[in-house]
């Protein structure tokens, strides 16, 4: 535990390997350090998670710049490695993306995992919460900024919807819904909502981020704690969203090192004729000693 202190309290990638060097578990942190940790001071763990701790003898990491980054590199790692412990993107599932669908006449706006976004519409994430995004999205049609149509009914300019689906559609009779199945917004207007959409969760959200922040101080003032609440989830979300990820790339040596540890292990025997791999290796910082 001594050791694990030493991880970074900061958002990254770690890797557990065994006494082989085999991978055995990728995952991500927003806290490294509490994250690592959990697993070793835990003692309500199931049996998968116990049987993991049980064969761990090294653990590594990455440090990133944000939790987003994080998500995108341990996406790649476990589909490239397939570590045992993995489940989750061995089966070919992520987290959810924010989808617009602006193939069709009236385009809606959902979570959905990347898998089953439909060919036209534009995805925009991936998001590590589900929930802020899922809020903001809320928060963008009740407060009339982006009121897409939240039905999934199949109806376009040549497919009329049925009126007495319409009519029995609570978003039509409260009008938080721009009921373009009922014609009170034409194709043209309702794509600008659309593409206003598309444009928030491509990056142009600083100006409605300090709307929402003004109107979430507005509402504490008048004791609407609810309202100022959602207000503040939304301004969160957008936070969340736009987080920072950066994409570097990383020479031949520093993937072998990264990657292949046994590999790199062995380079290092036959560099200094030590006979048999290396198991334990020591740094000792000299600067302090007169350069």
């Amino acid at each position: 535990m001594s050791e694990l202190s030493k991880l970074p309290a900061s958002p990254g990638v770690y890797l557990m390997r065994d006494a082989a060097t085999r991978i055995l578990y990728i995952g991500k942190a927003i806290n490294l350090r509490r994250r690592v940790c959990s697993y070793f001071q835990n003692k309500d763990m199931g049996p998968k998670i116990q049987s993991l701790v049980g064969l761990v003898r090294y653990v590594e990491y990455v440090s990133c710049v944000s939790e987003r980054e994080a998500l995108i590199l341990e996406e790649a790692w476990i589909k490239k490695y397939q570590p045992v412990f993995n489940a989750m993107w061995k089966d070919d599932k992520s987290y959810p993306y924010a989808v617009l669908t602006m193939q069709e006449d009236f385009p809606r706006l959902y979570l959905a995992r990347k898998k089953h976004v439909p060919p036209g519409a534009k995805a925009f994430g991936p998001y590590p919460s589900v929930g802020r995004v899922r809020g903001l999205i809320r928060i963008l049609f009740r407060r009339g900024i982006a009121p897409l149509r939240p039905c999934r009914w199949d109806f376009s300019l040549k497919k009329s919807l049925a009126p007495e689906i319409i009519n029995s559609c609570l978003y039509y009779h409260t009008g938080q819904c721009p009921a373009p199945c009922a014609g009170r917004i034409g194709r043209t207007d309702y794509r600008r909502i659309a593409t206003r959409a598309a444009r928030l969760f491509s990056g142009s959200r600083s100006r409605l981020a300090t709307g929402l922040r003004r109107q979430m101080k507005q509402a504490a003032k008048r004791l609407d704690f609810e309202v100022a609440q959602r207000l503040k989830i939304a301004v969160e979300a957008f936070g969340h969203i736009f987080e920072k990820v950066v994409i570097s790339q990383i020479n031949s040596h520093e993937i072998l090192n990264l990657y292949e540890p046994k590999t790199a292990l062995a380079a290092l025997e036959e560099a200094l004729k030590l006979g048999r791999l290396p198991r334990h290796i020591e740094g000792f910082d000299i600067s302090n000693l007169s350069g």
